[in-house]
């Protein structure tokens, strides 16, 4: 009996003891979660408190951003010295932890970025990331909306789009949101590439600039026949990753239907793929005449940008095709040896040229914000403060006082270009410039004296707009699938046709597999890129 009331007894205890333990062990962890949670309101309290929501600074003690960007050659500091990126800085409090790449080595390092799970806060700059890779990750998750961060935090934004309330549709994805924001500069032209001829060659052969294609092979005949070996009559870039505007593309309009990268235009509301058109091989045709006898520089399908312009510099190619001659031979380019040469009249009097629809917008991937920022609020004001007018102008061309100076009536001027320098390198000594994320209206450039490179490019754009056959594809937004789609199928078809192209300009045999080309880029999917884009064309003219 006694072993029995023992034995009950220490159940007992044991049982209250394990009570008011459990009970204890639940006291503390509520305990532990009030405090958690009252950690938590602290630091949100002292976060809302360190941000302002208008004004500057941005942050009264400094938040640090971590911003992926691409890095041209020309930019020879790096981002954090540069004067720009100094004084914005300075102005929001808001600190970066600059991750540059070389534009060279771009695609490479933002795979392993984005592969990698550690993405940074923004990713930063013109053309920093492409439609389908922004559809996409937007699509993954790894980037945010940013309309309602828009609506609440960025008045400057908010502005531009009531100037440009086209560029809405352009930049909204088919889900409804805006992932990223675009470089705007209302400098940008119309028309993209342009080809210019040596006319110190010409006067000393007394020759005028062709007007036809006929006159033109005759004139690099011409060239060929001065008979120095380091000279070559018609120089360009045609390779994977050589933009269109060094490229033959504009010369394709001389036989009915102009070129580009994508291979797509639009004519009459109509989506046409151009590399499988008559026209198109007409136009390889006539480049192969020209390489058959030795007309073009063979190192056309290799030479990188640096080799091709100090050809140029140097006067050693009849012909080129550039942006224009200011980015080669700065402020000094009328005292080159080159001049424009308008559109060539074809063999059915076709000078047509294609047209960029967009024109002030450039590249819609510019400024994203990653789902992993703590501090999104405070991304979208840093963003918002750089679209401010003179700052997004001064981002792009340079701080004033270094490459602008102001007038006593308040205008901006142009600094010349010093000696030995050009454009490109000036312009990007204290600034990213062209790889940067700015937004420079038409309403700011009234108070603006251009310089000598954008009035260089606004006095070929009424030549090119009096023979515009049709327009490039206007930068919609596809749908998620779609743009997954098309990717798979431009993998191997944009490097299919530019291996053939090449092989068929330099030895011949377009009218022998023409049939089988255009039979075998339909088998890779070509007749779906094309209901893709209409439908994408569509939609997208649909929401203007």
């Amino acid at each position: 009996m006694k072993k029995k009331w023992i034995t009950l007894m220490v159940v007992f205890v044991l049982s209250m003891t394990a009570m008011f333990s459990g009970c204890g062990q639940k006291d503390n962890a509520s305990s532990s979660d009030v405090k958690t949670s009252g950690d938590a309101t602290d630091n949100n309290k002292a976060e809302e408190a360190n941000f302002n929501e208008t004004g500057l600074p941005i942050v009264q003690e400094p938040v640090t951003l971590k911003v992926a960007a691409r890095k041209r050659e020309s930019i020879k500091k790096p981002f954090e010295e540069l004067e720009m990126f100094k004084q914005i800085q300075e102005a929001t409090n808001v600190h970066v932890e600059w991750q540059t790449t070389p534009v060279s080595s771009w695609n490479e390092k933002k795979n392993l970025i984005l592969s990698g799970g550690k993405w940074p806060d923004v990713f930063y700059g013109n053309y920093v990331l492409n439609d389908n890779e922004i559809v996409k990750l937007a699509a993954d998750g790894v980037f945010i909306p940013l309309e309602d961060l828009i609506d609440k935090y960025a008045p400057n934004i908010q502005k531009v789009f009531e100037e440009y309330p086209e560029f809405k549709a352009y930049i909204t994805a088919a889900d409804g949101h805006i992932y990223s924001l675009p470089t705007i500069h209302a400098n940008f032209p119309y028309a993209i590439g342009a080809q210019f001829i040596n006319k110190r060659w010409l006067d000393e052969l007394g020759l005028e600039i062709p007007e036809t294609t006929d006159e033109f092979y005759e004139v690099l005949k011409a060239f060929k026949g001065r008979g120095n070996s380091d000279e070559v009559p018609l120089s360009f870039r045609y390779m994977k990753g050589a933009s269109a505007i060094q490229g033959i593309a504009g010369m394709f309009g001389s036989f009915g239907l102009t070129d580009n990268d994508m291979h797509i235009v639009v004519k009459d509301d109509k989506v046409i793929y151009t590399a499988i058109q008559p026209e198109y091989k007409e136009a390889v045709k006539y480049m192969h005449t020209l390489f058959a006898e030795g007309l073009v520089d063979v190192e056309s399908f290799s030479q990188t940008y640096p080799v091709y312009k100090s050809k140029m510099k140097n006067s050693k190619v009849g012909v080129v095709n550039l942006w224009g001659l200011n980015g080669v031979f700065g402020g000094n380019y009328k005292e080159s040896d080159y001049v424009f040469m308008p559109p060539l009249k074809g063999p059915g009097g076709d000078q047509g040229y294609v047209w960029k629809p967009s024109g002030a917008l450039s590249g819609k991937g510019s400024f994203l914000i990653t789902s992993t920022c703590q501090h999104p609020e405070v991304a979208i004001r840093w963003a918002d403060y750089m679209v401010d007018p003179e700052i997004s102008f001064q981002l792009s061309e340079g701080p004033i006082g270094k490459t602008f100076e102001r007038t006593e009536d308040g205008k901006l001027k142009p600094i010349p270009d010093p000696e030995g320098m050009s454009h490109d390198e000036f312009r990007h000594q204290e600034t990213a410039g062209a790889n940067s994320f700015h937004m420079v209206t038409a309403e700011f450039l009234k108070n603006v004296i251009p310089s000598s490179g954008v009035a260089e490019k606004r006095s070929y754009e009424p030549i090119y707009e009096k023979v515009k056959d049709s327009i490039m594809f206007p930068p919609y937004y596809e749908s998620p699938e779609d743009a997954k789609r098309a990717a798979i199928i431009r993998a191997d078809v944009d490097e299919y046709i530019r291996e053939t192209t090449s092989r068929w300009m330099l030895s011949g045999g377009i009218e022998e597999e023409w049939d089988a080309y255009v039979k075998q880029l339909k088998a890779m999917g070509v007749d779906e890129l094309q209901e893709i884009y209409q439908r994408t064309y569509d939609t997208g003219q649909s929401m203007k």
